[in-house]
């Protein structure tokens, strides 16, 4: 860690402004976001993508786990007083990801400590990389749809929305509503409290 060392003392002395940065949450130690926040860190991004390992591992390849992702939230947690936003960020309208895996991404969620803000990002396949051949492959019935796709504009449907307010939701609430979901009466009541808080 001598380069962060050094790079938060000339900040530190050179610069002295307050700053956001990217995380990725295997490489979160105390010891780094002290000197971070000592150095002005005010707010962190730190990609999530999803709370189901096996999505993360086999379908982004992503080496962070989900247990990694919460060790790596608890230490930012213990400088919330320095740190104003802890933006996450998930990925959504995966072809790839069933209900299990949705799931593990809503308990997840509700296991991280508030107050943070959530990103609901939607998958898009951009040409030429290892994600567009292998949707290609396996879902091409979306090809089309991929087409002008911009990822701020997430499917409008019941559990992007769900996850989306799960970090104001109370989690015995957050889970009526999950457990819940197939019912119309469950239906209508969270989209009038959504439709309520998020104008």
């Amino acid at each position: 860690d001598k380069w962060l060392e050094d790079f938060c003392s000339r900040y530190q002395s050179e610069i002295g402004l307050p700053f956001l940065c990217n995380l990725n949450p295997n490489e979160v130690t105390a010891e780094r976001i002290q000197l971070l926040t000592d150095a002005g860190l005010s707010g962190i991004q730190m990609g999530l993508q999803t709370g189901s390992d096996r999505v993360n591992r086999h379908v982004f390849s992503r080496r962070a786990t989900s247990e990694e992702f919460i060790h790596a939230d608890m230490v930012l947690n213990q400088f919330k007083d320095k740190l104003i936003d802890r933006y996450y960020h998930l990925i959504s309208d995966n072809p790839w990801e069933t209900v299990s895996d949705q799931a593990r991404s809503f308990s997840l969620l509700n296991r991280l400590k508030k107050p943070y803000y959530l990103s609901v990002f939607s998958l898009v396949f951009y040409p030429g990389t290892h994600l567009h051949k292998r949707q290609v492959s396996d879902f091409p019935e979306l090809s089309d749809d991929n087409l002008g796709k911009d990822f701020f504009d997430a499917e409008r449907n019941f559990v992007n929305r769900l996850l989306r307010a799960t970090p104001v939701l109370p989690y015995p609430v957050a889970r009526f509503f999950w457990e819940t979901r197939h019912l119309l009466t469950t239906l209508l009541l969270f989209n009038f409290y959504y439709a309520t808080v998020f104008v």
